[in-house]
């Protein structure tokens, strides 16, 4: 800091700015390293926090066969005391700090889990993993409201995601987390309160990905008695991550924008092999094993939560992405398996022309991420037909030639444009 105010009393020794704008300049550089020291207070509190939870932890641990179950009893207790003692001071006392709210928060957050896991024991309270991330999920569900902590709700998604996956894919008998669905809705307030106050933070940031991994992870608990329609599920959820990502303001890409479009092509991909189809069509199309089952039904939630979201952008907005069409289509195409066996064609034309027109975007917007990304979906098809024994390998080997061309030839003509502008500009001035 003290070499830029050496810099601007020399430009306004020099005439070159007035002391007004160098006060202005002064002003701005002073914002920014402030919010870079708050972030950092944060970061260094939130470490502190878990550090010493840590800490504590394993000094009890250290003696734990020694004390008696009295004396186990109370240092059981000690952090979850602690955590309330630091939560109401902050309150109190330093309500506005983002650094206190957060540490105190975390570190009651985990002297929650701690507290419970160690009564279960030192009683020898019997029950399941999958019932304890439940019960210490709910109690710590108030503190995330109460001391309005951006990182505990970050930790709250991560623990009912873990809570669905242990109902969902670990306990025998293994069954749907329903609970999951309404512990999401829970937090979804204060997800909204995070970014209604700061929309382009990083807080929100982490949220804008930690729900759709989330969401994401936990579809997979809906598979039951219709298996096949997963597909159409999974394809309909990275469709909706893309439409909402496109909501949300700024232009820099956020969690849903990237899961949604990564998703749909890694799936379209996945089923541009014929494998699925063949099996599709010789199961064949039973309204019993399709329409009277979970998986519709939340393929019903989703198309029209689809429906919805993409009636109100296609309304306000004159220009569509080739991705939100991808669901509808799709759509199509499954319920065209049940009696064409060959539909992985459909799916190869679809990704085809998603890489082409992703191109043209790119060329058309001069673009080079863009372009490039166009050219790895078409790259990422040929290497996927590669692996197809039906094509012979001249063709195999003449399509990987033509790809690697077009990657060449593509780039050399858009920085050679660029550097034609750069010229352009030189020249006029």
């Amino acid at each position: 800091m003290s070499k830029l105010k050496i810099d601007l009393s020399e430009l306004v020794q020099s005439g070159i700015i007035s002391a007004e704008k160098a006060d202005q300049i002064k002003t701005l550089y002073q914002s920014k390293s402030g919010h870079s020291a708050n972030r950092l207070f944060v970061v260094f509190g939130l470490l502190g926090a878990i550090l010493i939870g840590l800490g504590i932890i394993l000094l009890i641990a250290h003696n734990w066969d020694q004390l008696s179950k009295i004396t186990k009893t109370i240092f059981t207790f000690l952090p979850l005391l602690v955590g309330q003692v630091l939560c109401g001071y902050t309150l109190l006392k330093a309500s506005e700090n983002i650094t206190w709210r957060e540490s105190s928060s975390v570190f009651t957050f985990f002297a929650v889990g701690a507290s419970i896991s160690l009564i279960s024991q030192i009683y020898h309270i019997p029950g399941e993993l999958s019932n304890y991330l439940l019960t210490w999920m709910l109690l710590v569900l108030p503190l995330t409201y109460v001391m309005r902590s951006s990182f505990s709700s970050l930790l709250y998604i991560a623990g009912i995601t873990y809570y669905a996956v242990e109902v969902g894919y670990f306990d025998y008998p293994v069954k749907m987390p329903s609970l999951y669905w309404f512990l999401l809705l829970a937090i979804l307030p204060q997800v909204y309160l995070i970014y209604e106050k700061k929309p382009l933070g990083n807080f929100i940031a982490f949220h804008h990905w930690f729900i759709p991994i989330s969401l994401g992870i936990v579809l997979g608990t809906v598979n039951d008695q219709a298996s096949h329609l997963m597909m159409l599920n999974y394809m309909g959820l990275f469709g909706l991550f893309y439409l909402f990502g496109y909501q949300l303001p700024g232009k820099s890409l956020n969690g849903y924008r990237i899961i949604g479009s990564l998703g749909t092509i890694i799936l379209l991909l996945v089923l541009s092999f014929d494998d699925f189809w063949g099996i599709l069509h010789v199961k064949g199309f039973s309204i019993n094993e399709t329409v009277y089952t979970r998986e519709f039904l939340f393929f019903l939630m989703i198309f029209f939560l689809y429906t919805g979201i993409g009636f109100f952008k296609f309304k306000s907005e004159k220009k569509h992405h080739l991705t939100a069409w991808i669901f509808p289509v799709f759509i199509l195409i499954f319920f065209s398996g049940f009696i064409f066996p060959k539909a992985h064609i459909f799916v190869n034309i679809i990704i085809l022309f998603m890489g082409i027109w992703i191109i043209y975007r790119g060329d058309k917007e001069n673009h080079l991420g863009t372009l490039n990304f166009g050219l790895l979906i078409i790259a990422a098809l040929v290497t996927c037909r590669f692996f197809d024994n039906n094509i012979p390998f001249y063709i195999r080997g003449l399509m990987f030639l033509f790809v690697g061309a077009g990657f060449f030839m593509a780039n050399y003509r858009m920085i050679k444009r660029a550097k034609a502008v750069e010229q352009k500009i030189d020249s006029l001035s």
